[in-house]
């Protein structure tokens, strides 16, 4: 079970994954854009970020600089989503250090292995294994 906090602007794919999650014993929390993503992380214990990365005010991209940035959750593993499959955005995703990234439409088994891969990886990291600074899968 891991606290995951998804970032997305539009209810209907929070919903969606947080229904998807939820079948997996995970406690999800919302926000609605990089703002208030960065408000909850300052109160609250995170062991996964999911983010949209097409958002109001902070993006999903924006968002992750400022993650990577704080010594605080330099180590947070993200997966970022978005609509858009260009190569440009995988690669800008990977150098950023996100554990991972989807393109919509995406399934529920697609998701489930990624969010699984992420934690797995930070819990590697937590116990002292060298991390490569990222697990980014093309799914």
């Amino acid at each position: 079970m891991a606290n995951i906090l998804v970032v997305d602007d539009s209810y209907l794919t929070h919903r969606l994954i947080e229904l998807i999650l939820r079948s997996e014993r995970h406690v999800i929390a919302a926000a609605r854009n990089g703002v208030e993503a960065v408000a909850y992380l300052e109160k609250n214990r995170v062991d996964l970020l999911i983010s949209d990365i097409n958002m109001p005010y902070l993006d999903g991209l924006g968002l992750l600089d400022k993650v990577r940035a704080d010594k605080r959750f330099k180590d947070l593993p993200v997966i970022l989503i978005t609509a858009s499959g260009q190569e440009r955005i995988h690669r800008e995703v990977q150098m950023r250090g996100a554990c991972g990234f989807l393109t919509h439409p995406f399934s529920s088994s697609e998701l489930k292995k990624l969010v699984s891969s992420c934690l797995d990886q930070d819990e590697k990291s937590s116990s002292d294994i060298p991390r490569n600074g990222s697990c980014v899968e093309n799914l």
